[in-house]
């Protein structure tokens, strides 16, 4: 994902305009985790967490033998899935 994708995810959950945003260390697999923070300060931030195109064939889903051909997602990569809030 990129940041205005993280953005538009945020304002859509928050109703807030969002600002600064940054990838979190570490990780689950091949999630990746994103701080996205308020425009004003005034409001908390948000985590939004980046799943693969195909969660079902995550590295913690799957045996150990075909783990090491999964290909990890990156933020640019258009196979990820649209960002969605829940609170």
């Amino acid at each position: 994902m990129n940041d205005p994708q993280l953005q538009a995810a945020y304002t859509s959950a928050t109703g807030q305009p969002a600002g600064r945003v940054e990838r979190l260390p570490g990780g689950a697999g091949n999630r990746i985790y994103w701080r996205v923070h308020p425009l004003n300060g005034k409001a908390r931030s948000a985590v939004v967490m980046e799943l693969p195109a195909d969660p079902a064939k995550s590295r913690s889903s799957t045996s150990t033998a075909t783990s090491s051909a999964s290909a990890s997602a990156s933020p640019a990569s258009s196979s990820t899935r649209p960002a969605t809030a829940s609170w």
